[in-house]
């Protein structure tokens, strides 16, 4: 069985140091303006994975895979306004892309076939992207682009620690109140770098999520 997450304790501890020190970290800068430019909220959303059918390991070795898990995502974003229709995001995210993997091997000779297993990959992610709204009224049409860094939660040696995809996106705001809105988005990621340290497997995502952003 490939297991590639850590206790959830480690990263549940992780991910509450972050999110504090952006927390602390926002408050002191918004403390020093007279109208803030922040926003924060939650978000939480629904992942799909498109990535390949197979993780090769080398020319005759490797995975095949099934995505039939369902993945998640949650987290803590913070936006900061750069114009009246642009801003810099980021986020502190919990995210899992669990599958069922299946060894295969086309030079060995198995008594037994391999039977499908869990594998669970868990990640810390922190996109930093830019958000364009096309209007000015209640309901805001936007769009956004940017990289997602991927810190990878595992007990396992076959994985790298760190990767980076691309991420498009876009959505509606609703505002609720004039410091509340609400939003629905979708998001695609790319993977850039590697996943698994002997394979070129990369992540392929896409989201559908909804949250809550707050002036502050």
């Amino acid at each position: 069985m490939l297991k590639l997450t850590t206790p959830k304790n480690n990263y549940m501890k992780r991910l509450l140091l972050i999110s504090t020190i952006i927390l602390l970290f926002t408050y002191s800068l918004s403390a020093q303006e007279n109208t803030s430019k922040f926003r924060i909220g939650l978000t939480t959303s629904l992942v799909e994975n498109l990535s390949d059918d197979t993780i090769e390991f080398n020319q005759y070795e490797g995975l095949s895979t099934d995505y039939d898990k369902t993945n998640y995502r949650l987290g803590v974003t913070l936006e900061y306004e750069l114009g009246i229709k642009s801003s810099l995001n980021t986020a502190i995210k919990y995210s899992n892309m669990d599958f069922t993997s299946t060894i295969y091997c086309e030079v060995c000779d198995f008594v037994v076939a391999p039977s499908p297993q869990d594998a669970d990959l868990s990640f810390i992610e922190v996109p930093v992207t830019l958000k364009y709204y096309f209007l000015q009224n209640t309901l805001r049409p936007f769009a956004e682009v940017g990289v997602t860094n991927l810190f990878i939660l595992k007990e396992d040696i076959v994985t790298n620690s760190y990767a980076l995809s691309a991420t498009i996106g876009g959505g509606l705001e609703y505002a609720i109140t004039e410091k509340t809105a609400l939003q629905v988005a979708v998001d695609y990621n790319q993977g850039v770098t590697n996943i698994f340290k002997e394979s070129d497997y990369k992540l392929k995502t896409l989201a559908f999520g909804i949250g809550v952003m707050v002036g502050i």
